[in-house]
């Protein structure tokens, strides 16, 4: 079962794998495209239909399947690299049943990140399953969702930051966020006239408040209402 609240529906995982060490982002960062792929496809899905306080998802390898668009053989190997390289699963006591990370403080809205639904299931399986730019668009999905405040959809970071902790080259980020944007997972919300600061993006499904962003070709997005 999802966390619902005020009629929006999202999944959760425990950010701190995330956030005190950089080794789980290096060792995607090692791993070849179609594996990584596969790795955070298969989590986010894990995630997005976990129990918030038990911990416990029960995913079918049809839904999988279904749902990010991948082969059995993949997921199988992206759920053995989940559980032994990672140690972001275990085996839970049913079949189809996974334990994900407990988070350390159910208190504290910065010790877990939410994942969105309706948005996963819709689009998650845009993404296409092969190719580094693939593979960097989820790598900056998945850092995306662990950086952002969750009172908010909005995650700010900026392009050295991203090549600082991802590894991937300024002049590939441009490519894979439009993989992103394109998927409808994510759009960048254009800067107001002399603003500074970090580039600011939208995660399509964790809308708090009012506000609505669609997609521009340029990259940036405008809300609705502005259109």
């Amino acid at each position: 079962m999802a966390y619902r609240k005020i009629g929006k529906s999202f999944g959760t995982f425990s950010n701190l794998d995330f956030h005190q060490t950089t080794l789980l982002q290096e060792v995607i960062e090692k791993m070849a495209p179609g594996d990584a792929i596969a790795t955070i496809k298969c989590f986010l899905y894990m995630a997005r239909k976990v129990h918030f306080y038990t911990r416990v998802t029960t995913v079918k390898y049809s839904e999988l399947m279904a749902y990010t668009g991948l082969s059995k053989p993949m997921i199988s190997r992206a759920i053995k690299i989940l559980q032994n390289d990672l140690n972001l699963i275990k085996k839970g006591d049913k079949r189809s049943e996974f334990l994900m990370n407990k988070v350390k403080d159910e208190r504290d809205m910065d010790r877990f990140s939410k994942v969105p639904n309706d948005n996963l299931d819709k689009n998650l399986k845009l993404i296409p399953n092969k190719g580094k730019k693939s593979k960097n668009a989820l790598c900056m999905y998945l850092y995306f969702l662990t950086i952002r405040n969750n009172k908010e959809a909005i995650a700010r970071v900026s392009y050295d930051r991203i090549t600082e902790y991802l590894g991937i080259l300024r002049n590939d980020i441009q490519p894979s966020l439009c993989i992103l944007y394109e998927s409808n997972l994510v759009t960048c919300i254009s800067p107001k006239y002399g603003e500074e600061g970090s580039n600011k993006y939208h995660i399509k499904g964790l809308d708090i408040g009012k506000e609505q962003y669609v997609y521009h070709p340029s990259g940036y997005n405008r809300k609705i209402d502005d259109i």
